[in-house]
């Protein structure tokens, strides 16, 4: 997941750090084993049936997990990402299939209706809605092939919105799992309209003004203080993230898109965390 809708510069200010912080991601802002299930198991072997002598595959970004999946030989990876520091350190050179490039998903450097796949993990929720949405699946719609595949896993809010104080209160409760799951479900609380999205730096600043001593309650919560360096580089950062509801992602893509499947994980947040897998509309 990168950013698109800053400017390079801004974007690589809040993800410069990002690769220092890898080891200490984990579900649901990482892709969990259920996750690489529904790719493996759905999306793979629709992709081997394909007459094509040779598969191209388009990644919104340098997600390891996905770059590294059990791709047929005959298949080329694609990675773009926008932040050199991600594509330099995240990506799984010596592991994955194809290559990383810096760029931006409004551009993909492929001709019309020339691949095969284009996959991401939560690469929409870094655009602003709804045109940044409409700028990237536009591209992605011209370089895929009418036979071609869209797979991406979305952190979408609930259609009722949250208290954030009852965000807080389950924390300190001890009723949420894990740091990552806090810090999505305050994002989605946070953020009043799709439109708006959530500035990043707001998240750190009312985590920061709720939670005056992060430290003490991490040590009862038993979680790696460290942790709190995945929130801290929030704090002067200028991206924006988006949260939409699945209505709202299915009303972005269903002009161009046939949805294909939605499934969900079993983990905690899973509910939020959908994959959706479309085809090109041929019209």
């Amino acid at each position: 997941m990168n950013q698109q809708n800053n400017n390079l510069t801004s974007a690589e200010n809040h993800w410069q750090n990002y690769p220092k912080l890898c080891e200490l991601y984990g579900s649901p802002l990482r892709p969990d084993s259920e996750d690489l299930d529904f790719l493996k198991l759905e999306v793979l072997p629709r992709l081997k049936s394909s007459s094509s002598q040779s598969k191209t595959v388009v990644l919104l970004g340098v997600t390891p997990e996905i770059a590294t999946l059990p791709w047929s030989e005959d298949t080329d990876i694609l990675a773009i990402d926008n932040s050199p520091g991600m594509v330099s350190a995240v990506f799984p050179w010596d592991k994955a299939r194809g290559k990383a490039i810096c760029g931006d998903w409004g551009k993909i450097p492929l001709a019309d209706n020339s691949c095969d796949l284009v996959v991401g993990d939560g690469s929409f929720n870094c655009l602003d809605y709804p045109n940044g949405y409409q700028r990237v699946w536009q591209e992605i719609f011209r370089v895929l092939k009418p036979t071609g595949l869209l797979s991406v896993r979305f952190f979408l809010r609930p259609s009722q919105s949250e208290d954030i104080k009852t965000v807080f209160a389950q924390l300190r409760g001890k009723s949420i799992g894990n740091f990552h799951v806090f810090k999505w479900r305050l994002a989605m609380a946070l953020q009043k309209s799709i439109e708006e999205g959530i500035p990043v730096a707001k998240i750190w600043q009312i985590a920061n003004q709720e939670i005056p001593e992060p430290e003490k309650l991490l040590q009862s919560l038993d979680w790696p203080i460290e942790l709190l360096n995945t929130i801290n580089i929030y704090k002067d950062s200028p991206n924006i993230y988006s949260f939409p509801t699945l209505q709202e992602v299915r009303e972005s893509f269903s002009s161009h898109f046939t949805e294909v499947s939605c499934s969900f994980p079993s983990y905690e947040l899973g509910e939020r965390c959908p994959t959706l897998l479309f085809q090109p509309k041929n019209n």
